[in-house]
């Protein structure tokens, strides 16, 4: 994910929209991407008040480097008993949409994908 104000401030408020028998996690991306969690977790008080601290401690750093923030999303292996949604938060623009759509069709499975486009940067 990366840094834009509006959006975390969003993504804050949603993860309190979890349900308990959701699980989750949270990646930002920008030079380098890492994850909360080393797996989803579930989705406990305890758990969404990390994800808060941590994507309200996110900072601009870099450039907007998707596809290893997309790989790590869907290059791990899910529970069968739930369905992935992968919601993909940027502000920044895609130089290489050809090339992600190709990964993403390969990476994607039975997986659901969300992009969403915070200010002026992102493609149309």
């Amino acid at each position: 994910m990366a840094r834009d104000a509006d959006g975390l401030t969003t993504l804050i408020e949603e993860l309190e929209r979890l349900e308990p028998d959701d699980w989750f996690n949270v990646i930002q991306f920008n030079s380098v991407t890492r994850s909360l969690f080393a797996d989803s977790v579930p989705a406990t008080a305890y758990n969404i008040g990390r994800a808060q601290a941590y994507v309200a401690a996110l900072g601009a750093d870099g450039g907007t480097e998707m596809r290893p923030a997309l790989e790590l999303a869907l290059g791990r292996d899910g529970d069968s008993a739930f369905l992935r949604q992968v919601i993909f938060i940027t502000d920044g623009s895609v130089s290489n949409e050809a090339s992600l759509l190709a990964e993403i069709g390969e990476r994607l499975g039975d997986s659901r994908l969300f992009t969403v486009g915070i200010a002026s940067a992102p493609n149309a």
